[in-house]
């Protein structure tokens, strides 16, 4: 069995020949993985302030390299990306990047490895909604190369290839702040509605084209958006209900418009809401984190 119908087996509730695999993880921890196994090009430093991460976004680390990686742990799914067209992001002389989304990264190196810390955020200073929705930090959906994945597609047609990155909620962190998005919640529910409409709409855009493009060929949309913390969600089930759910559904039903199946990453405790996940059409919840309040097997069944 080819891991393509291997994973679309499983997520027709049906049981292929073995459990679908998919890998992942932190950038540091990838560079020592292809060092261990040999697969590093000279002369790169696993580790330190070297990354590789998934989809577009190798770093030094090469896509054949990255490839084996992959293979050796025999793997079912492949990542694809169109590349990005827009402008570059902006470098200051302190270090940090500026995002697509205006927001403002530094990297920060611990003793397991660097990872980037939103230090500025384009919306912080709003005070309604016409201003999110005239603030020009939005990225445009023309920015995007979307005939690039076709030729990415074809190269693993043989896996669950699977595409995408932007959401309607984790997205408005990056360009509010996560702090102002909560209590906006509470105190200024117009400006969070417009920020994630704001996000709805560039979403709505970004994966009508991607998979235009693709022609079927993408398998799998996923989206990162998370809800929970370890304790329950980052807002009122309710709260919730209104501002994110009418639109994820709008979301799914784009892309299974497509025939394609919709894959949405939570991590944190989110069960007051999976009934609510499921009745959006939503396909596969990456992950149940079992560790994550209420959501071990034995409480869920109790």
């Amino acid at each position: 069995m080819i891991p393509k119908d291997r994973v679309l087996m499983a997520i027709a509730h049906c049981e292929p020949d073995r459990v679908p695999i998919d890998f992942w993880a932190e950038p540091g921890m990838l560079g020592k993985l292809l060092r261990h196994y040999g697969m590093l090009p000279q002369g790169f430093r696993a580790g330190g302030s070297d990354a590789v991460q998934h989809g577009a976004r190798i770093g030094e680390i090469t896509r054949e390299a990255y490839s084996k990686l992959l293979e050796r742990f025999d793997t079912d799914f492949r990542y694809v990306s169109p590349r990005y067209l827009g402008p570059p992001p902006r470098q200051f002389p302190d270090g940090t990047q500026e995002s697509a989304f205006g927001c403002r990264n530094v990297a920060v190196r611990t003793q397991f490895g660097t990872y980037h810390h939103a230090i500025s955020f384009p919306l912080s200073e709003v005070t309604s909604p016409a201003e999110v929705m005239d603030n020009p930090c939005w990225p445009n959906a023309d920015s995007f190369d979307y005939e690039s994945v076709v030729h990415q597609c074809a190269a693993v047609k043989d896996y669950a290839v699977v595409s995408g990155s932007f959401s309607i909620w984790n997205f408005s962190f990056f360009s509010r702040g996560m702090e102002n998005i909560l209590l906006d919640l509470a105190l200024s529910p117009e400006i969070a509605d417009a920020i994630i409409e704001a996000h709805t709409r560039f979403c709505m855009a970004y994966y009508d084209r991607l998979l235009d493009a693709a022609e079927g060929a993408i398998d799998i949309i996923r989206t990162y958006d998370d809800y929970g913390t370890q304790r329950g969600l980052m807002m009122r089930p309710a709260t919730w209900r209104e501002l994110i759910k009418p639109r994820l559904a709008s979301l799914v039903d784009l892309v299974h418009s497509y025939g394609t199946k919709f894959m949405l990453h939570s991590c944190g405790s989110v069960i007051e809401v999976i009934p609510d996940i499921i009745e959006t059409g939503v396909d596969i919840l990456d992950p149940v984190q079992t560790n994550a309040a209420c959501q071990s097997p034995l409480t869920a069944a109790s």
